[in-house]
């Protein structure tokens, strides 16, 4: 998975079948987009997005086993609404596996995953909590680095490091990732 700035009317620039199948949730302006690239093999179908370049939802298939993967470009801002819009989507499905990556643009615990105090609009809001624990998801950096201290992201504004791009999933994945 990948933020892009890429147009919804470019969305041809994507196309790159030696990656593998792109799938793509895009804004109308260059702010934000997200693509997933999946191998043909894995037989991947779309099974939702948004049409404001936040989020995609792909289904995977190896073997017998499939796989729901959401990425996510979460707002700067506040939260509330883009996890609660998640969260109704995610009540209709049912799989025993998911993966759940992105840019939460947000921290879980501002004492480890970030080097300075932070505001509350830069905490992922409760209800993403709600999410991880109904779909009983696993932080995979937090499960085998424990309380380390590690970060995906440097503010030169804020004169931070976060970790703000994390995967979850679901405890069976676990060791995959």
């Amino acid at each position: 998975m990948q933020e892009t700035h890429i147009r919804d009317v470019d969305y041809k620039l994507l196309i790159n079948k030696q990656i593998g199948q792109e799938f793509h949730s895009l804004a109308k302006k260059k702010k934000r987009g997200i693509v997933m690239y999946i191998k043909p093999n894995l037989m991947p179908r779309q099974i939702f997005k948004d049409n404001d370049g936040r989020l995609i939802a792909t289904e995977i298939t190896d073997g017998a086993e499939k796989t729901l993967i959401i990425g996510i470009y979460a707002p700067n801002g506040p939260k509330v609404n883009f996890f609660g819009n998640l969260q109704q989507r995610l009540v209709e499905l049912t799989y025993q596996n998911i993966i759940f990556l992105g840019d939460f643009n947000g921290v879980l615990n501002p004492k480890i995953d970030r080097t300075t105090k932070t505001d509350d609009h830069k905490r992922v809001p409760k209800i993403f909590f709600d999410i991880i624990e109904h779909q009983q998801l696993k932080d995979c950096w937090r499960e085998i680095h424990g309380s380390s201290k590690d970060y995906t992201y440097y503010s030169t504004r804020h004169n931070s490091f976060s970790r703000i791009d994390m995967i979850f999933t679901t405890e069976k994945m676990l060791h995959r990732i």
